[in-house]
């Protein structure tokens, strides 16, 4: 079955990491921003929303929604600003200032004198767009979320629950009252090598995350904010020799060729870190 431009298992895990972890080599974690949003179904996939707003976007098979802009968008394909923006005003020498002592040069700037590429103090490369007809004010795109793909799952099994009261009335029938109907448990096993194994603990580490899935019996993506109920547990297969079982892909938008998947090398440089075989396995409860 081809799922999202390519021959893949139908079954699959994502995780949504915050970009700037990822860039780095850092230990995986959900971006903070995602805090206190709310998941919620659109008429093309789901939607993360935070008073009201879309805070970020998916199609039906877990795409994050870009626009021509190469911004992520909300619903209607419009740039969502808010929270992964940040104003920056213009000084005397031209540089822009946030006001926090953060500051950010243009580099590059489109035809029409909207948009570009700026850097900051620290060499970071972030996209900008100007805030009304002058350029005295511009929003940079400060903070971003990564979309990996997680494949070779061995076992993904989804149990349904629900949390309901009993009680006894004066006349002792009971009574239920459902507090919570459909939360999820999630069983799941994978393959991968050292170095995936570096990152799934990592981001399994965190008291609770974002995670989507597609499990066998799921036409679309499913998703929620998770926590562990047990331990996380490594089996080691083999620990040498390389296998191909790399279970890491970002999944992104291209503006130029569509949708693709990008395999994650940013691990390529550490020793031995795409080398041999481990089972990973942990479960969830939906918070």
């Amino acid at each position: 079955m081809k799922i999202n431009r390519m021959e893949c298992d139908i079954v699959y895990i994502r995780l949504l990491v915050d970009e700037a972890c990822a860039n780095a080599g850092a230990d995986w974690k959900t971006n903070a921003l995602l805090a206190d949003t709310t998941l919620e179904g659109t008429e093309t996939g789901l939607a993360l929303t935070k008073n009201n707003a879309d805070v970020l976007t998916f199609s039906r098979d877990g795409l994050i929604k870009m626009n021509y802009g190469g911004h992520m968008a909300d619903r209607n394909g419009f740039s969502i600003y808010q929270p992964w923006t940040t104003e920056y005003t213009k000084q005397d020498d031209s540089s822009y200032t946030d006001g926090n002592g953060n500051t950010v040069a243009i580099k590059a700037t489109t035809d029409d004198g909207g948009s570009g590429i700026c850097t900051d103090q620290n060499g970071k490369i972030m996209q900008w767009e100007k805030i009304g007809e002058d350029d005295t004010k511009i929003n940079v795109w400060t903070s971003a979320v990564a979309n990996f793909i997680i494949r070779n799952i061995l076992q993904l099994d989804v149990t349904y629950s629900e949390m309901v009261n009993v009680y006894e009335n004066e006349q002792g029938k009971t009574i239920l009252y459902p507090i919570r109907q459909g939360k999820r448990s999630l069983e799941i096993k994978l393959e991968t090598d050292l170095g995936g194994l570096k990152r799934l603990i990592s981001y399994f580490q965190q008291p609770e995350f974002w995670l989507f899935y597609r499990s066998p019996a799921d036409l679309y993506d499913c998703g929620g904010v998770f926590r562990k109920t047990s331990d996380i547990q490594v089996e080691s297969i083999k620990k040498n020799g390389k296998y191909n079982n790399y279970p890491i892909y970002l999944d992104n938008q291209n503006e130029e060729i569509g949708a693709v998947l990008y395999y994650d090398l940013a691990l390529d440089t550490l020793l031995d870190a795409k080398t041999g075989i481990y089972n990973f396995s942990v479960n969830l409860e939906e918070v």
